[in-house]
């Protein structure tokens, strides 16, 4: 939903109770949603962050943005689970 796509699990679990219709019009809100969902996803992936940020981690430079967004399109858990079998 919105802006940055979110599901509805995703802003349950970011604790955001709204309905769908009160997200999609309230644009400050959304950016609260993704502000947040940042930082909950930082401080999952911080560790790999700091171990791998500017490496080559199969054939892939990490940085800290391209970490955060592969883990708002999949998931944190994803994101580790590709530094362990480089797959997507």
């Amino acid at each position: 939903m919105g802006r940055y796509q979110f599901g509805r699990s995703t802003l349950k679990t970011l604790k955001i109770k709204t309905t769908k219709q009160e997200f999609l019009q309230d644009t400050f809100l959304q950016e609260y949603a993704m502000h947040k969902h940042l930082l909950y996803n930082k401080k999952r992936l911080d560790r790999y962050i700091n171990k791998y940020e500017g490496q080559i981690i199969h054939g892939v430079l990490v940085t800290e943005s391209g970490l955060l967004a592969a883990a708002h399109l999949g998931g944190a858990g994803s994101v580790r689970k590709w530094f362990r079998t480089g797959k997507v």
